[in-house]
C-alpha cells in the first residue's frame, strides 16, 4: 500500500510540473481571459461548438508575438463578456507538440489571428483575420463584424439577431418586442455596416434585462430622434421600463465602449448586478511568481548545440509551415539550402546532411510540407542523426524559457556561416558575397523565419544595402554585424528583450578592448575579432538545463577535417551504392534495389563468381597459416614471453 501511495504521488508531482512547465513556456495565463489551446484540447474546445472561437497562433520566442501579447490581453479583457458568442484563445506554435496543429492550419507567419465560426468541423473552418490587429480601438469590431457574417450565414439560434428594426417601430412596439426581463432599451442609430451596434448586441447578448435594437437613419423613430445627420452617427438613446423619455441621448458620435459603459452604469444604479461577467471591471490582479533561470554573461560563447538546435528548428518548424513550397519561396530554398551545404558550421555529416537535401532539391519544382518532413527524417536516419532531435539551448538560453532560444541561436548561425565562408573561400578571386551569402540569408529571413514582422523588416534593410560594397567574404561578415548591431539597438528596452541579457553593440569593450577607440568602432579589429570569435565553437553540453563543463572544450578541429571534400565523399558513396554497397555510417548492406536485405542469387551474375573466388583464396590462407601456428605454437610462445623478459 504504501509503494503505491508513493507511485501516486510521485505520479501527481510529475503531472504538476509539467503542467508548470507548460505554463512558463506560454506568453498567457489563466488570468488573462484568454483561452489556452494546444494539440491535446483544440479539437475538443473549438469544434462543433455553439459559438466562434478569435485565435491567434504565436510563438513564445518571436519578438513580435512577445510584444504583441500585452495588446491581446487587453483585447481579451475587454470583450470577456462575449464568451457566450465568441472566445478568445491561443496556440504556443513553439511547443514542439503543438507543431502538427500549427502546420494543419497553415501557419507560416506569427502571430496569426484566425477566426473560427460557429460550430466549425475542421481547419477548413478557420479565416485569418486580415485586419489590423495593433489597434485595440477597431480589432473588437472587427471580430463584430466576423460574427454577423457568421450569423448571417447560420443564423444560430441561440445568437442576437443583427438585423435592423422594422421602419415602422415604435419605442412601444421595441418594448413588446422586448422580454419581460427587460428594464433597459437601447436604441442606437447607425448606418452600415452597424459594427458599434453590433458589438453591443454581442457584448449583451446573454442579459436579458437589456434590449438593443438597431434602427437606420430614415426611419421615422430615428427621425423623430433628430439621428439624421449621417456624420453624427452612431447616436445611442436609453430608456428606462416605464418612462417614456430616454434617461439618456448622445448628442455626438459615440463609441461602443462608451455606450457599453452607460448601460452598465445604469444597471448598478438601480442596482441590478450584471448576469453575464462584468465589461467594465477588469479582475483582480494575481500576482505570479515565475521561476526565472540563473544567467550568466560566461554563457556568451559559440555553443554547437545552439547551431545544431537552430539547425533542427529550420528544418522541422520554420520551413515545413507552408503546406506547399513552390515558386518564389522554392527558389529561396534551393539558395538557403545550397548555401549550408557548403558553409553549414559543424561536423562533416551535419554538410552530408544539407548536400542530400541540396541534390533532392535540386531535382524537383515543388515539395510539400508532408514531404519535406519526410525527407528530412530519412537523410538524418541514414546519417545517425547529426542534428539532435531535442532543442537544447545553451549560450543562447534565456533568463525565461520564452526568450532568446531561437531567435538567438538564429543569429549565432547566420554569423558563424559568414565566418565559414570566409574561411574557405576568402582566396576565392570570383566569389561574390553578396550573392553566395547574403541573398540566401535575405531571402530564408523574408520568406521562412516565421516572426512575420522581422522579417519584413529585414528585407527593408536588405533592400536599402548598396550590394556593390559586398564582394569578399570579410564584407558579408561586417554587413551582418553591422545589421545586427542595428537590430539590437531598436529592440533595446523592448518587451522582447531579456532583462538578464540586455541588447548593446557587440562587442563590448569588456570581451574586445582593441575594438574600440574615442570614435566608437575600429572596424578591421572588429573583423579580426568576429573572425576568432565565430571560430571557436565550443562543444558543451547540458544537464538539467544548466550549462556543463563550461570553458572547458572547444570544437574538435578533427572534426572539420573533410568539411571540405562532402562532395567527394557523398559522390564516393554514390558509386559504391551503384556497386550495391551502402557506406552510409550505419553500414547497412543491402542490394539498393531490392525490397528485401538479401537480393536473390542470380548464376549469371560474374560479380558472385568474383567475389567466391577471392573467399576461397582467403579461407585457404587462413587454413595454412593455422596449421603453421600448431606446429610452432611452443616455439612461438617461448620467444613472446622471453621478449618480453628481456624488455621489462
Amino acid at each position: 500500500r504504501m509503494v503505491h501511495s508513493e507511485f501516486f504521488i510521485g505520479v501527481l508531482i510529475a503531472v504538476f510540473l509539467d503542467r508548470v512547465i507548460a505554463d512558463e513556456k506560454s506568453l498567457f495565463s489563466n488570468e488573462d481571459q484568454i483561452l489556452q489551446l494546444d494539440v491535446d484540447n483544440f479539437n475538443q474546445k473549438v469544434y462543433s461548438q455553439g459559438r466562434a472561437f478569435f485565435v491567434e497562433f504565436y510563438s513564445s520566442w518571436c519578438g513580435a508575438c512577445i510584444a504583441y501579447a500585452p495588446l491581446y490581453k487587453k483585447f481579451a479583457l475587454d470583450v470577456q463578456a462575449w464568451k457566450p458568442i465568441i472566445e478568445v484563445g491561443a496556440v504556443n506554435c513553439a511547443d514542439d507538440k503543438n507543431s502538427r496543429i500549427c502546420r494543419e492550419h497553415a501557419i507560416d507567419a506569427f502571430p496569426t489571428i484566425k477566426y473560427f465560426k460557429y460550430m466549425s468541423k475542421g481547419k477548413e473552418d478557420g479565416i485569418r483575420y486580415e485586419g489590423n490587429k495593433h489597434e485595440l480601438a477597431t480589432l473588437p469590431l472587427d471580430v463584430a463584424q466576423l460574427v454577423r457574417d457568421d450569423w448571417l450565414k447560420q443564423r444560430p439560434p441561440q445568437w442576437p439577431s443583427f438585423d435592423y428594426a422594422d421602419n415602422s417601430s415604435t419605442v412601444e412596439s421595441l418594448w413588446q418586442l422586448a422580454g419581460p426581463d427587460a428594464t433597459l432599451l437601447a436604441l442606437i442609430v447607425e448606418a452600415y455596416p452597424a459594427r458599434v451596434t453590433w458589438a453591443e448586441k454581442i457584448n449583451f447578448a446573454k442579459d436579458k434585462r437589456v434590449h438593443i435594437v438597431l434602427l437606420s437613419s430614415g426611419d421615422a423613430l430615428a427621425k423623430s430622434l433628430g439621428a439624421t445627420t449621417a456624420a453624427d452617427l452612431p447616436k445611442f438613446y436609453l430608456y428606462v421600463k416605464g418612462q417614456e423619455l430616454p434617461l439618456f441621448s448622445s448628442e455626438a458620435k459615440i463609441t461602443w465602449p462608451q455606450i457599453r459603459e452607460k448601460i452598465a452604469e445604469r444597471l448598478i444604479a438601480v442596482g441590478i448586478e450584471r448576469m453575464a461577467p462584468s465589461a467594465v471591471t477588469a479582475p483582480p490582479v494575481v500576482q505570479q511568481t515565475e521561476q526565472t533561470i540563473t544567467a550568466s554573461w560566461n554563457q556568451f560563447e559559440v555553443q554547437l548545440l545552439d547551431l545544431t538546435s537552430a539547425m533542427y528548428y529550420i528544418l522541422k518548424e520554420e520551413i515545413p509551415r507552408r503546406q506547399l513550397i513552390e515558386g518564389e519561396n522554392m527558389t529561396a530554398l534551393k539558395l538557403w539550402i545550397h548555401m549550408l551545404k557548403k558553409y553549414a558550421p559543424g561536423t562533416v555529416p551535419i554538410r552530408r546532411l544539407f548536400y542530400r537535401i541540396d541534390e533532392w532539391l535540386s531535382q524537383t519544382s515543388q515539395v510539400s510540407a508532408e514531404q519535406w518532413i519526410a525527407k528530412v527524417d530519412s537523410v538524418q536516419s541514414d546519417l545517425g542523426y547529426p542534428l539532435p532531435t531535442n532543442m537544447t539551448w545553451i549560450a543562447c538560453r534565456g533568463s525565461k524559457p520564452y526568450l532568446r532560444g531561437y531567435s538567438c541561436g538564429l543569429w549565432t548561425l547566420l554569423h558563424t556561416i559568414t565566418v565559414e565562408a570566409f574561411r574557405i573561400e576568402q582566396n576565392n578571386p570570383s566569389f561574390d558575397a553578396a550573392v553566395e551569402v547574403i541573398e540566401p540569408i535575405h531571402q530564408f529571413i523574408y520568406r521562412y523565419f516565421s516572426c512575420e514582422a522581422c522579417g519584413k523588416h529585414f528585407h527593408n534593410h536588405v533592400e536599402k544595402t548598396d550590394k556593390s560594397a559586398i564582394r569578399r567574404a570579410a564584407d558579408s561578415i561586417m554587413w551582418l554585424w553591422r545589421t545586427h548591431n542595428i537590430v539590437n539597438k531598436i529592440l533595446a528596452k523592448s518587451q522582447s528583450e531579456d532583462p538578464a541579457f540586455p541588447k548593446q553593440q557587440f562587442p563590448p569593450a569588456s570581451i574586445c578592448a582593441p575594438c574600440h577607440n574615442n570614435d566608437g568602432f575600429v572596424e578591421s579589429e572588429v573583423l579580426n575579432f568576429l573572425i576568432a570569435y565565430y571560430s571557436d565553437i565550443k562543444t558543451d553540453s547540458a544537464e538539467g538545463g544548466a550549462l556543463k563543463s563550461a570553458a572547458s572544450k572547444r570544437f574538435n578541429p578533427r572534426f572539420v577535417v573533410g568539411v571540405d571534400k562532402v562532395d567527394r565523399l557523398e559522390q564516393a558513396e554514390q558509386r559504391l551504392r551503384r556497386e550495391n554497397l551502402d557506406a552510409n555510417p550505419q553500414r547497412r548492406w543491402k542490394h539498393i534495389d531490392a525490397n528485401d536485405y538479401v537480393k536473390p542469387y542470380d548464376p549469371s551474375s560474374g560479380s558472385h563468381f568474383f567475389y567466391l573466388f577471392w573467399l576461397s583464396i582467403m579461407a585457404a590462407a587462413i587454413f595454412i597459416t593455422y596449421m603453421k601456428y600448431r606446429r610452432n605454437r611452443t616455439k612461438f610462445w617461448k620467444t613472446f614471453y622471453y621478449y618480453n623478459d628481456y624488455k621489462l
